[in-house]
């Protein structure tokens, strides 16, 4: 293939991937956000603390950002209000919360294939 052809394939293909990126950027973040919630929550101890700060630097989130899920999951009744420092939240059911953050992810799965394949 000559030169130019693979440089125009290229740039075609990588202007799809951020198209496709710009579009669901937020839904990214969202699926992101729900996995750390679910694997990381409750933070009972110290212990735990560290490594959901770590995980948090690495991923480029902050605490504000899980503050946005949690308020989602008080409205349902399911955790207390997130306090940044220490991280802090009371999740009054585990098994509730762990249900609830999974149908989160489900929704919002189905709003993406629904957006990719307009079904």
């Amino acid at each position: 293939m000559l030169p130019e052809a693979q440089r125009a394939i290229a740039k075609l293909i990588d202007d799809k991937v951020a198209e496709f990126r710009g579009e669901r950027e937020e839904l990214a973040k969202s699926l992101a956000l729900l996995n750390i919630v679910y694997n990381t929550f409750p933070v009972n101890t110290e212990q735990k603390q560290e490594p959901l700060q770590k995980l948090l630097n690495k991923t480029g989130f902050k605490l504000e950002d899980l503050a946005v899920i949690f308020e989602a999951l008080n409205r349902q009744g399911l955790a207390s209000r997130f306090i940044n420092k220490p991280p802090y939240v009371i999740i009054y059911d585990v098994n509730a919360f762990k249900k609830a953050v999974i149908e989160i992810i489900e929704q919002l799965y189905s709003q993406a294939q629904q957006q990719c394949y307009g079904y």
